[in-house]
């Protein structure tokens, strides 16, 4: 699954395992887990899926996710290699 097909229908912020990555870490297939209504229930729930390689996909479109919730997205999502990222991102 893409994800922007989780954005359009999901309203709250989704938890979802990343099947597959490429090479550069970029995430090729998403499978939705589960979809929570507060940030707290979201971490809950990536907790209890320890071991899988896991991201929580806020609800971008609210306006009120904090810049630090949107930057745990990213580095969750492109992996913790800030050279890949800020590549991404220039």
């Amino acid at each position: 699954m893409k994800l922007n097909d989780i954005f359009k229908s999901n309203d709250g912020y989704v938890v979802a395992q990343i099947k597959v990555r490429d090479s550069d870490g970029t995430p090729r297939d998403i499978e939705p887990k589960s979809c929570c209504l507060t940030f707290e229930e979201a971490v809950r729930e990536r907790e209890s899926l320890s071991g899988m390689d896991v991201i929580i996909c806020p609800p971008f479109g609210y306006g009120d996710i904090s810049p630090a919730e949107t930057a745990d997205y990213f580095r969750a999502y492109f992996g913790t290699n800030a050279d890949v990222l800020n590549q991404r991102l220039c």
